[in-house]
């Protein structure tokens, strides 16, 4: 951390499972906890990228043994993650917290894009690729250089071959889950 101080913190999680083990109105305290202890600082709550039906390496790879070939696009089943982005998005603003509806970048109703052009962006049911987390580093960039672009893009994110593509923005998984 440069100058030993925090541009912004992040806050991501497996939001629907645990909206629907406690309830929307324990979920919302929770976060409200949560919110509480991160007054000060600037907070970007993600919502959660995507909830699939499947696990898309299992799935991709029976599809592989099938049709003996690993599918370019593919689209499948997704839950609906209204509910929880909506409690999300108003307890962000109530500490005045910005919000990012990452979903939006893969889902449409309750389809979700999860390949397009033989770029992955899932890797299980619901945790991002490096394709994946670039596009939502793009969005997060965008946000901390004040720089607003229209929506962000869906599709092939290859990126060039002299381009590194983590020099924009990096997020890291911890072992217990938490992204540094």
């Amino acid at each position: 951390v440069p100058n030993n101080s925090i541009d912004a913190i992040i806050v991501s999680s497996d939001w629907l499972n645990e909206y629907k083990r406690v309830g929307e109105k324990k979920f919302r305290v929770e976060l409200q906890d949560l919110f509480e202890k991160l007054k000060g600082h600037r907070v970007i709550v993600y919502s959660q990228a995507a909830s699939l039906s499947v696990d898309i390496r299992r799935y991709v790879h029976k599809l592989q043994i099938v049709a003996m070939e690993k599918p370019e696009s593919l689209e499948v089943g997704a839950d609906n993650l209204t509910a929880v982005n909506t409690a999300l998005r108003e307890e962000t603003s109530k500490f005045s917290f910005e919000f990012i509806d990452i979903t939006q970048l893969f889902s449409t109703g309750d389809k979700c894009v999860v390949a397009k052009d033989g770029v992955f962006y899932f890797w299980d049911k619901i945790h991002l690729t490096l394709a994946g987390s670039v596009l939502v580093a793009e969005v997060t960039q965008s946000l901390l250089s004040g720089i607003h672009s229209e929506q962000p893009r869906r599709g092939p994110d290859k990126p060039a071959e002299n381009r590194n593509p983590l020099g924009d923005a990096v997020m890291v998984r911890n072992l217990d889950g938490t992204i540094r």
